[in-house]
């Protein structure tokens, strides 16, 4: 293929290998390139040993969570080959759920994940297995200008120490005005205080979706105060959460169901 110079795009998806190049091969008018595997390393293996100087469009579908080692060696791999600022779209997915008490050693943190703030030119990012707090899911998605759709431990839900909060997500709204659809499991543990954000706007159309969270009953009000918020935008599509997770657990499905209740009611009070 790269003795092809009339080759500008590709999309393919990638074996378990990948055969050595040395040296490194050159796609001269290569711009549009979409890779998709089951696991991450043959991506870092390829882009390890080809040279991309026309890139402008780079996707990158991967179906299962990389482990710390293979999502360093992904990056390492990406400085090698240029390739950063054409980055579009990320999307590592976790196809079976995380089980309770699952060894959370190879959860994805902050530090993993600052050296993608080099992808300026990110529009889409889908990561599981990943555990970040308010301040730096904000950090992060600062070097983001471009961000239009997120989602966050889609699939599994937090299970780690720490997440991101209600209010962690009005503020990412108000700083992120390129988005245009988020999707995370917020971590509702011990949130009793809801913070009143003003000048919330949302271009059409705009959806949230919040996934998989725990809920205590004290929480209840506060989560009601915090749907009643975003919920009235017009062009606005919001599930209140995928109750179907919760099967095991009918105590923090009913709590959902109270706190959008509640919501609703304050939106009928409201008009």
């Amino acid at each position: 293929l790269s003795r092809m110079p009339s080759l500008t795009r590709i999309r393919c998806q990638l074996s378990a290998t990948f055969p050595y190049a040395d040296p490194p091969l050159f796609f001269s008018n290569l711009y549009h390139l979409s890779l998709s595997t089951e696991f991450l390393d043959p991506i870092s293996q390829l882009l390890s040993r080809i040279r991309l100087p026309a890139i402008t469009h780079f996707t990158v579908f991967v179906e299962c969570c990389p482990s710390k080692h293979s999502f360093s060696s992904f990056l390492a791999s990406v400085q090698t080959s240029a390739v950063s600022n054409t980055i579009k779209e990320l999307s590592f997915d976790e196809r079976l759920g995380a089980q309770d008490g699952e060894d959370v050693s190879g959860v994805l943190g902050f530090e993993d994940l600052q050296p993608c703030m080099t992808f300026s030119n990110l529009r889409r990012i889908h990561l599981d297995h990943v555990d970040l707090l308010d301040s730096e899911l904000l950090t992060l998605t600062s070097a983001w200008p471009h961000l239009e759709h997120l989602s966050i431990n889609e699939d599994r839900g937090w299970r780690t120490p720490g997440g991101i909060t209600p209010n962690g997500l009005l503020q990412l709204l108000q700083t992120c005005p390129s988005l245009k659809g988020i999707c995370l499991a917020i971590d509702t543990r011990g949130y009793t205080e809801f913070r009143e954000s003003l000048g919330l706007s949302f271009p059409p159309p705009f959806s949230i979706n919040v996934l998989n969270s725990s809920i205590e009953e004290e929480s209840v009000p506060a989560i009601a105060a915090f749907l009643t918020c975003i919920a009235p935008c017009p062009n606005f599509c919001f599930w209140a959460h995928e109750f179907g997770w919760f099967t095991e657990r009918p105590d923090h499905k009913k709590r959902w169901y109270d706190a959008y209740n509640q919501a609703n009611v304050a939106l009928g009070q409201r008009s």
